[in-house]
């Protein structure tokens, strides 16, 4: 609609949410709109589809060449040991989408809203998962087809435009939008271009939609902030989204710079207005009926600027989830902003053109942008592109990995959905759904604890709870000397648990006047039936010791065993064999 940014404000401060506008900010994306894409077409991707659908897999030609999806390993893919640090392909190093789409492939009723650039909702691998407003019949009509107030919203709204027109075919579009929508639902098993993680099986009736909530538009702004939107553009994308159906949203931008928390709080309100309020009845603040969770998630880039612990806005809110980027050998990307306030990894690639493709994230892109420029060269999206209609791309970034996230966070809403089940529920099955590899031994010590939780998997997304506590096994005392004790014992079963094993042991280790000493192992690559061990250093000699440990798994269950030890005695020295007196 055509408003003025004043009364845009007053509209927002009616909503009674939003404690806090302004009218004249700008916020810059994270990600670079002129960085090198590698354009693939649908014929292309036909064509690098050698090897056949094994049984499960969707039959999308791409699906091959998303090593994120399903990472089959070193020398199945063309960008192996071609890049200047001669890294290879990790088998396992994906989000296990294989493994989750025998459980859930994504339910037409959850709403995902995509805060970017606009999202080519023509694109053949996302038509069908668009999300379609009730009342509304065509994308960007000059009619008020439902009565809300907003023309042409069908799949979505112009919040730069104020209209209804979601544009993808200017020049300096990057197609940021559309490639991101392609991870998260892509159409499966349509037996083109590739496939999304909550795109559904092929049937009518299967995978999410996505609603296009454009926040970002190049060609509105004069030279120089070109990469920039107006503040409350996004925060009235926010509440649009909420007024519609959205549960989830996907925030592929964000500012490194503590002056946006300082000067723009109306973004963190607008935040919390949608985590607070997707899902619920604004009148009784109580679960719609029709709602399949109570509350929303915001799910944020780390952003891709290197830092090490550095504030990035929105990221590093609290009320978000914040996800950084690894790429294909389970290293984090060097591009990847880390911090103690990043939640979890996903995949996001590396890309080295013209010999490191596959490296990155490959998902649908739109066919415009061929003739953008690479910064620093004479090359354009040209030089990169394969033969034909171009369609898909690869591209990195923690934009990249965000969409992962969402996809996974859509696909348990998908799942596990219904009255009673919360955002506060969703965020916990994600932040606990991560694969049992030690993430932090393959990185530096200076920053290995400022990568979240881990390597996110989106089968233990679908675990099923149902209520079984692993069984602790005995533990079995090995060397105790003076200041050591070495303890062993087999990982615990659990029978409701992918593999079958505790998610972690808490060791608590106590004696008489002193404080509890408290160690936490994870259930990195442990194998049944192979020992764990632990030493437990610097201990008082000839002291009794009470230890106890609690095999845990992720929802809280838990069984206990225990045992005592006292360390060796150090006696002091003895002098022995003194003569009965001493010569004077």
């Amino acid at each position: 609609k055509s408003t003025d940014l004043k009364a845009a404000a007053e509209r927002l401060k009616q909503l009674g949410e939003v404690t806090k506008v302004q009218t004249n900010g700008r916020i810059k994306r994270a990600y670079n709109t002129d960085s090198k894409r590698i354009y693939l077409s649908d014929k292309a991707l036909q064509q690098k589809s050698t090897r056949a659908a094994a049984e499960g897999e969707p039959n999308d030609p791409g699906f091959a060449s998303q090593w994120h999806y399903r990472n089959l390993g070193e020398g199945n893919y063309d960008f192996e040991n071609l890049n200047n640090n001669h890294v290879g392909a990790k088998a396992g190093c994906d989000v296990n989408a294989l493994e989750a789409w025998k459980t859930c492939t994504g339910d037409p009723s959850i709403i995902v809203a995509i805060l970017d650039e606009g999202v080519m909702y023509t694109h053949p691998d996302l038509a069908a998962n668009m999300w379609c407003n009730p009342g509304e019949s065509v994308q960007g009509a000059k009619t008020d087809g439902d009565g809300n107030g907003y023309e042409g919203d069908l799949h979505g709204y112009n919040f730069v435009t104020e209209s209804g027109d979601i544009p993808w075919t200017d020049a300096n579009d990057s197609g940021h939008g559309t490639h991101v929508a392609g991870t998260i639902a892509a159409r499966n098993n349509n037996g083109i271009g590739v496939s999304g993680i909550a795109g559904g099986d092929g049937t009518p009736d299967s995978g999410v939609r996505l609603m296009s909530i454009q926040i970002f538009n190049r060609d509105n702004y004069p030279e120089g902030e070109r990469h920039s939107a107006p503040i409350n553009d996004i925060a009235k994308g926010f509440q649009w989204a909420v007024e519609h159906g959205a549960t989830i949203a996907n925030c592929s931008w964000g500012f490194d710079d503590q002056r946006f928390n300082n000067d723009y709080p109306v973004i963190k309100d607008a935040i919390q207005y949608f985590v607070d309020n997707a899902g619920v009845d604004p009148q009784t603040k109580e679960q719609k009926p029709n709602a399949l969770m109570k509350g929303g998630v915001v799910i944020f880039a780390s952003g891709n600027e290197g830092l090490k612990n550095d504030l990035v806005f929105p990221g590093c809110y609290d009320s978000v989830i914040a996800v950084a980027a690894f790429g294909a050998d389970f290293q984090c990307t060097s591009y990847s902003n880390i911090g103690d306030w990043v939640d979890i990894m996903a995949p996001g690639g590396t890309l080295d053109a013209p010999t490191r493709l596959q490296g990155g994230i490959l998902s649908t892109i739109t066919s415009t942008f061929l003739d953008m420029r690479v910064p620093g060269t004479n090359l354009t999206g040209r030089d990169f592109q394969f033969p034909g209609n171009d369609k898909y791309s690869y591209q990195q970034g923690t934009s990249m990995a965000t969409p992962h996230v969402t996809g996974i966070a859509a696909l348990v809403i998908s799942k596990f959905g219904k009255q009673g089940f919360t955002s506060e529920m969703l965020k916990k099955r994600l932040l606990t759904a991560t694969k049992t590899i030690d993430f932090r031994a393959k990185h530096d010590n200076k920053w290995r604890d400022w990568l979240g939780a881990g390597y996110i998997d989106a089968a233990r997304a679908l675990e099923e709870d149902k209520g079984e506590a692993p069984v602790m096994s005995e533990i079995t005392l090995g060397e105790v000397g003076y200041q050591k004790a070495t303890i062993s014992w087999l990982p615990a079963k659990d029978g409701d648990a992918i593999d079958q094993l505790a998610s972690s042991y808490l060791l608590t280790l106590t004696t008489e006047g002193k404080e509890p000493i408290t160690i936490t192992v994870p259930n990195y690559e442990h194998k049944e039936g192979t020992a764990i061990e632990y030493t437990f250093e610097k201990l008082e000699d000839g002291t009794k010791y009470h230890l106890e440990i609690e095999a845990k798994d992720r929802w809280g269950h838990s069984s206990k065993k225990s045992t005592d030890f006292t360390t060796k005695v150090n006696h002091a020295p003895a002098i022995t064999n003194l003569p009965a007196t001493l010569p004077v």
